[in-house]
């Protein structure tokens, strides 16, 4: 992932356990364009986070795991012929490779709520301990059940296209943090506020 985050300074943070799980997708957020960091001089990229909510593996609180990815929000492949991560991410989870007609334009929209396996892998911390990762997305098997997700679990949506106030506000501040680090982020403060309402300041 591209970002770089604060240490939790909770010790006794549990990692995601590692395995194969059934997971659902229940947050699908556009992040805008987003400067490289690390190579100022390349362009800006539009970059988009997908949460997955795992039903039947549960923190000691007894709510489920979350864990997410952050991707770069282009099908292409680079000049080597790779494909992008999320291409074949979603190339995976729908178990079929993308058609022309698909690359014209693929509206993400469509994995919301969808379900999948999540393959999580725990990686060693430079400073100590392990933090989860997400290896692959698979599709689910023929047969297998969904589990359903807990009443209490939130579904993140956010489209900078169309943003709304009220699904800003039920973001991860951290997803907030860098929303506001955006390229576009006056114009989709504006529109947000507009939209809702709300006088620009």
């Amino acid at each position: 992932m591209g970002l770089i985050v604060k240490e939790n300074e909770n010790t006794d943070f549990k990692p995601c356990p590692a395995g194969t799980h059934v997971a659902i997708c229940t947050g699908l957020v556009d992040l805008g364009l987003q400067v490289n960091k690390f190579d100022t001089s390349k362009a800006p990229r539009e970059k988009v986070a997908l949460f997955w909510t795992l039903p039947d593996v549960l923190r000691e609180d007894g709510n489920p795991f979350v864990v997410r990815e952050v991707y770069t929000a282009t099908l292409n492949k680079n000049k080597q012929g790779t494909p992008s991560k999320l291409r074949s991410c979603l190339d995976a989870w729908r178990g079929v490779p993308f058609t022309e007609e698909d690359l014209k334009g693929f509206d993400l929209t469509k994995i919301l709520c969808k379900p999948c396996m999540l393959s999580i892998v725990h990686e060693e911390k430079k400073e100590g301990g392990v933090y989860a990762n997400i290896n692959s997305v698979l599709a689910m098997m023929k047969g297998m059940p969904i589990p359903e997700l807990p009443e209490s679990s939130l579904i993140l949506h956010f489209d900078t296209e169309n943003p709304s106030l009220e699904d800003f506000q039920k973001l991860p501040e951290w997803v907030q943090n860098m929303i506001r680090q955006s390229v576009e982020w006056e114009a989709i403060f504006s529109k947000m506020n507009t939209l809702e309402g709300v006088p620009n300041s």
